[in-house]
């Protein structure tokens, strides 16, 4: 179930829910039964704010795991885009912080997430 919207010029958000009720006995183990996951944007003039938070059930890496599962986090995003214009070209600058919790998780077996990322970008629209 996802909803998404716009609430004033520029802005706009964004809300899902996926829960699995019933899975085949393959997938039950490997497949997070629960995802949350809502996302926004919020433009104030040439600023634009951003955001998300996900959060993904724990599950396993694979039906054989004995061990430690996978999941089991939220993440939570953040971002601030100035636009202007660059020799008549339009520029975003931003400056972001993703999965500004730090947490460590891995998406599936050996792929892990890097943990917090600060960053800037400058992207122009040709």
């Amino acid at each position: 179930m996802a909803i998404n919207s716009g609430f004033a010029e520029r802005s706009s958000y964004r809300a899902s829910l996926t829960n699995f009720i019933k899975l085949t006995a393959s997938a039950d183990a490997t497949t997070p039964r629960n995802i949350v996951d809502v996302s926004f944007a919020h433009g104030m003039g040439k600023y634009t704010l951003t955001g998300a938070v996900k959060q993904v059930s724990s599950y396993k890496g694979s039906a054989t795991d004995v061990a430690s599962y996978l999941g089991g986090y939220t993440r939570i995003d953040l971002g601030l885009g100035y636009d202007f214009r660059l020799n008549n070209t339009p520029v975003r600058a931003s400056l972001y912080g993703r999965n500004l919790g730090n947490k460590r998780y891995e998406t599936s077996n050996g792929v892990q997430d890097i943990g917090r990322v600060l960053g800037i970008e400058m992207i122009a629209s040709f």
